[in-house]
């Protein structure tokens, strides 16, 4: 996902990069900058080359295809595989658990999911599950037939063998046969138009102004998506999910606080990012995937400041060894150990005026 405001200087543009107008080139450029990554790993930490190419793709034209070429053949992240889906489907799972334990009578409830990605597995679990219409935004098209189609086909499969009701164990039959019915149009079809039959209104925009009425959403959901949001956007977004949302409206996301170039290099932990000043970050944060570094209090204080109540955290917590081997930086020295520890967390939300209910006994991290 390409977000708004995450732009970072561009350190001056190395000689010749400017010149890069064949795709052809710029590739080879970029295929032999990763090779690096494997060959020299004693000479500079491969989360540096990473940023570095991370760097050099963002100054080409269309930096999120130059993204999915590095996914696809760099670090290999872009396939799509029975793994992959029952993961994101589980994850779908646990969101409408969480949102039917606080709304049990909603019927054709109405969704919006921030961060459509590359493969439309949320918005798709949603509507198998029973959801009257889902909203999916981002701000750059990244679907394709080919991807919509192998979601499908991954779904279809997993209903054929039985599991896909392991991990979505609430969706419909009749919605499932619905979708099997589209399989053949999802090869040639525009994904928009194909998911507009399902109930899936695909929106290409910045969330900052969400073409929806007031009070007509009743779940909010995102997956690894405010992360990469710088914090005054963020703010901004959750005022607008505040203003779609109804009074009983539940909001719930996966954020995860770790250093994602740890995810690439095995040489630093993911504590590693807050060692650096905003100044000095600015420099190192990938401009194709740019991480805000916020903790766990930042994201609770701006969704409590926007109109929301937070009801239910699950935290996961790294390695306090870790985080002890890394000076911090003087933007986090502020913050508690228990909410530095946080790296990846669970949070629910309902709006400020709903029942307490689940809030009973929260503990946040300070």
């Amino acid at each position: 996902m390409r977000l708004p405001g995450a732009g970072v200087p561009a350190m001056g543009r190395c000689r010749g990069v400017g010149a890069l107008a064949r795709p052809r080139e710029a590739q080879a450029i970029l295929s032999a900058a990763a090779a690096r990554c494997r060959e020299l790993p004693d000479a500079m930490p491969h989360w540096l080359l990473k940023s570095a190419i991370h760097r050099v793709a963002s100054w080409l034209p269309r930096p999120e295809q130059w993204n999915e070429w590095l996914q696809t053949h760099v670090t290999r992240t872009m396939e799509m595989n029975p793994a992959r889906l029952r993961s994101k489907l589980t994850e779908c799972a646990i969101f409408l658990d969480s949102y039917r334990h606080r709304q049990p009578q909603t019927e054709d409830f109405a969704a919006l999911e921030l961060g459509t990605g590359w493969h439309p597995i949320f918005p798709l679990g949603l509507y198998l599950c029973g959801a009257g219409s889902v909203h999916t935004i981002d701000i750059v098209d990244l679907l394709t037939p080919a991807r919509l189609q192998r979601v499908i086909e991954l779904i279809l499969q997993a209903a054929a063998d039985g599991t896909l009701a392991d991990f979505l164990p609430r969706h419909r039959a009749d919605r499932l046969a619905r979708l099997a019915e589209l399989l053949p149009q999802a090869r040639t079809e525009p994904p928009g138009a194909l998911l507009a039959r399902l109930g899936i209104t695909v929106v290409v925009a910045d969330a900052q102004r969400i073409e929806l009425p007031d009070a007509s959403i009743d779940l909010v959901v995102s997956c690894v998506v405010l992360e990469h949001i710088p914090r005054g956007v963020l703010r901004r977004i959750v005022g607008e999910f505040a203003r779609v949302s109804r009074p009983s409206a539940v909001m719930i996301h996966r954020i995860d606080l770790a250093d994602q170039f740890s995810f690439f290099d095995s040489g630093i932990t993911r504590f590693n990012f807050l060692r650096f000043t905003d100044r000095q970050w600015r420099w190192f944060n990938s401009p194709l995937i740019p991480l805000n570094r916020l903790r766990c209090s930042d994201y609770c204080d701006d969704f409590e400041a926007g109109g929301y109540r937070v009801s239910l955290l699950h935290p996961t917590l790294g390695d306090p060894a870790d985080l002890g081997s890394v000076p911090l930086a003087t933007e986090f020295k502020g913050y508690s150990l228990a909410d530095l520890l946080i790296t990846d967390m669970f949070i629910v939300c309902e709006r400020l005026g709903a029942t307490d209910g689940a809030a009973a006994g929260l503990q946040r991290p300070r």
